[in-house]
């Protein structure tokens, strides 16, 4: 007599739990989705300031060889004339190689700081690779534990 009105309660018991499950479920994959999305948009940002790094270290590159060409050119006239010029001819050249080789050293410093920037870059992306990787064994963690609330329970009498 009272099995139906016992079978009747476990059944709605059940049913919230199943009900309680997938609604626990569906908040969980929207939450890992929105997990996933934005560590794509933080990998997509770090992409494109590496790239950004990497075409400034670039023209940095062009810019010391122009340099260093502008730097030859003026040396070879700087010899030229100073065959023919006076002191004050020899010193104003010389001026002139001081700063175009104070600028050199300049921009290669500014080449290291480029690059320092880049390596500092390169340890974001490892480090959020890291954090992708936590995040992944999580995700395993809860899809085994929701498989295991999945599973019949027994309810002995």
């Amino acid at each position: 007599m009272m099995l139906p009105f016992i079978l009747s309660i476990l059944a709605s018991i059940l049913a919230t739990g199943i009900g309680a499950a997938g609604v626990w479920l569906y908040n969980y994959k929207k939450q890992s989705d929105a997990d996933a999305n934005q560590i794509d948009r933080i990998t997509n940002d770090i992409s494109a300031v590496k790239d950004q790094m990497t075409n400034g270290f670039e023209r940095i590159a062009l810019e010391k060889e122009a340099v260093l060409n502008a730097f030859n050119t003026a040396k070879i006239e700087m010899e030229q004339t100073i065959d023919a010029s006076n002191l004050k001819q020899r010193e104003f050249y010389q001026d002139i190689i001081e700063r175009i080789h104070a600028e050199t050293l300049a921009r290669e410093a500014f080449s290291r700081t480029v690059k320092t920037s880049i390596d500092t870059v390169e340890q974001a992306v490892a480090n959020n690779s890291e954090s992708i990787t936590k995040l992944e064994k999580q995700v395993e963690t809860l899809t085994s534990e929701i498989e295991t609330l999945k599973q019949p329970r027994i309810v002995n009498p």
